[in-house]
């Protein structure tokens, strides 16, 4: 059902003052604790509850428990005390706070206020028990141990779609070649052997010809289970409390080769300029250093393979940088980096039809860099007439952010140099001697109001996705988020007329919509909601569960 836009304003006053005359809810505190990593509920955790002393400025915990609890086989708690500042704690023997070293995560103390503005608090707890991985290296060659190689353990985390690793630990083997972790939450892993000399150590200033020409070994990068880059490597699933033992790891010399380069142009010969690297198959970066630019410089420790060598400068005027293929056969390669300032975009705002245009004081246009992207973020304000521009951006793509439009107007559309941009992401083109940006407001919006349910309960927090369907490019770029309040409504505001999806998770499902193919399979199957131009649409979204 569709209502005009006015009435998201102007009703919900009304029927929030019908609510205040009913009798103030009970005061009431639920949760529950779950296991880190797996997301499994913590049956028999001990759930204790503690008040603030009457007229304390801060919170000092009574030496006595308010309440004490222990949650159901759901791992599930329900208290119902008075209003006033409150301290939760969860605890369970053989159990930690997911939030110990190299955990991130919530721990496992809360304080809040429960009065009549706000009631009740829904609280999430989650705690881990540790897991212990060890394995040998052995040298593929002589049957060996390899002492001192560097063991890396990543969570293999996702950001639209694409891998990213988050460092878990590292380790070093030891005389007989073995590596153990013994404190590592439970979930996904990769685990990685890298090079010896890496990052910084590779970089040299100073070097002699015979450094020039010298082919090194170094024993292979290799992530276990099963991948020689992080995009082919299989995750290993480590159950909570385990003890896993990955057996011997073979690995082999191969041989390495140094990189000759220098950044040439526009800088001095006393600024210093920040190298990096990347495999061309991966989306992260190593920073290795900084050069003086116009000097020559060494790269070592490179295996065969295609690789992009990036280099930047901070100056007064702006950001300058520049990058180059680099492809590594069997001999030394020389290459050369060019520092450019960047583009200059012009960026306008104009008025859909008869639409009156905004006040644009407060407006702005903001430029993210997509996921994997080395870009800088880059932002400027409008002027009186509606006009910006961002000088010196790098040629990237990135997605498009305005901010201050305050839900009174929408983005009916957005044209670079009169092509329309339809997913709310910028690609500079290269070839173009001007980038131009046009962003169409209509005075019209519409909204979308709903609440989110699990079949006949109310669902606290729950994160809700919005989509115009159907999406052209992008998908990423094209959703909205938001997050529902403790009874499961949530809003929208300041969209663009048309046919929309919608679908909502749990907070811990929060992250697997970041998982390749889970967000597009949702939203395929979600509930669709048409909204008029100055609308509002209603709807009642059923809680959508994932399974691994």
């Amino acid at each position: 059902m569709t209502y005009p836009l006015r009435f998201l304003f102007s009703v919900f006053p009304v029927v929030w003052c019908g609510l205040a005359q009913d009798p103030s809810p009970a005061p009431e505190v639920a949760g529950r604790v779950l296991e880190a990593g797996t997301l499994r509920p913590v049956p028999e955790a001990r759930v204790v509850l503690t008040k603030a002393p009457s007229g304390a400025t801060g919170f000092v915990a009574p030496k006595d428990a308010l309440a004490n609890t222990v949650t159901d086989s759901e791992g599930s708690f329900r208290l119902q005390p008075e209003f006033g500042v409150y301290r939760l704690e969860v605890s369970k023997e053989g159990w930690q706070p997911a939030d110990q070293p190299l955990a991130a995560a919530p721990g496992n103390v809360l304080t809040f206020t429960l009065d009549k503005d706000h009631p009740s608090k829904t609280a999430r707890f989650l705690l881990v028990r540790a897991a212990q991985v060890s394995g040998t290296i052995l040298d593929r060659e002589t049957e060996q141990p390899v002492q001192g190689e560097m063991v890396f353990a990543w969570r293999p985390l996702y950001r639209e779609g694409k891998r990213f690793p988050a460092i878990a630990g590292l380790q070093s083997t030891s005389q007989d070649g073995r590596f153990r972790f013994s404190q590592l939450p439970p979930g996904d892993y990769l685990f990685q052997i890298a090079p010896r000399t890496r990052g910084g150590q590779r970089l040299r200033e100073h070097f002699s010809p015979e450094e020039l020409g010298k082919v090194g070994s170094e024993f292979e990068t290799v992530y276990w289970p099963g991948g020689f880059d992080l995009d082919s490597a299989v995750p290993l699933s480590i159950a909570s409390g385990s003890s896993l033992d990955l057996g011997s790891l073979r690995i082999e010399r191969v041989p390495v080769y140094p990189v000759r380069a220098v950044v040439a142009g526009n800088c001095a010969p006393d600024r210093r300029v920040q190298i990096g690297v990347r495999p061309e198959t991966e989306s992260v970066q190593s920073t290795l250093g900084e050069v003086a630019c116009g000097a020559d410089f060494l790269i070592t420790g490179f295996v065969p393979g295609a690789y992009r060598l990036v280099a930047t400068l901070q100056g007064p005027d702006g950001r300058l940088s520049g990058s180059t293929p680099l492809v590594i056969s069997d001999q030394t390669a020389e290459v050369k980096l060019s520092l450019d300032r960047g583009v200059d975009l012009d960026a306008r705002f104009v008025s859909a039809s008869s639409a009156r245009l905004p006040d644009f004081h407060g407006i702005s246009v903001r430029l993210t860099t997509i996921p994997g992207g080395t870009a800088p973020s880059a932002s400027a304000p409008a002027d009186g007439d509606g006009k910006l521009q961002l000088k010196g951006i790098d040629l990237s793509d990135y997605r498009i952010h305005i901010s201050g439009l305050k839900g009174l107007y929408c983005v009916k559309s957005m044209r670079y140099n009169g092509a329309a941009i339809g997913d709310n992401t910028l690609r500079l083109n290269a070839n173009s001697p001007r980038h131009a940006l046009e962003i169409e407001l209509s005075d019209r919006p519409s909204g979308i109001v709903g609440r989110v349910v699990d079949g006949d309960k109310q669902v606290g927090q729950p994160q809700v996705v919005l989509a115009p369907w159907p999406v052209s490019g992008d998908l990423y770029a094209s959703i909205f988020r938001t997050s529902g309040d403790e009874q499961g409504n949530f809003q929208f505001a300041g969209l663009a007329a048309g046919e929309y999806r919608a679908f909502a998770v749990t907070p811990e499902n929060r992250d697997r919509l970041e998982e390749p193919g889970v967000l597009r399979g949702l939203l395929t199957n979600a509930a669709g909601i048409q909204v008029g131009e100055g609308g509002v649409g209603q709807t009642t979204l059923q809680l959508t569960a994932l399974k691994r």
